[in-house]
């Protein structure tokens, strides 16, 4: 794509927002699931232990952060190792 004009950030661009977003839904689906046990072991114990399974909504948010970070570094690390410039190879 360089060799018709594509610029470097034009060809890496795409790649970086997919991880983001495979960051993203990892993130939300592991926040969806661990809410859902959260809940259900809370129907498990007693009435005293209750409290202590409650997460605050910061900790959700979190790993929905985490997981779009951790996309974002490994989408950035394979891009900068496997997408070169045209002249390099």
């Amino acid at each position: 794509m360089e060799l018709v004009g594509a610029t470097r950030g034009f060809i890496r661009r795409p790649f970086i927002v997919e991880g983001l977003l495979q960051g993203f839904f990892g993130g939300l689906a592991a926040s969806a699931l661990m809410l859902i046990l959260f809940e259900y072991a809370t129907k498990l114990v007693s009435e005293e232990f209750a409290p202590y399974l409650r997460m605050p909504p910061l900790f959700y948010a979190s790993v929905l952060g985490t997981g779009m970070l951790l996309g974002f570094a490994g989408s950035l690390i394979s891009v900068i190792r496997f997408v070169r410039p045209a002249a390099a190879e």
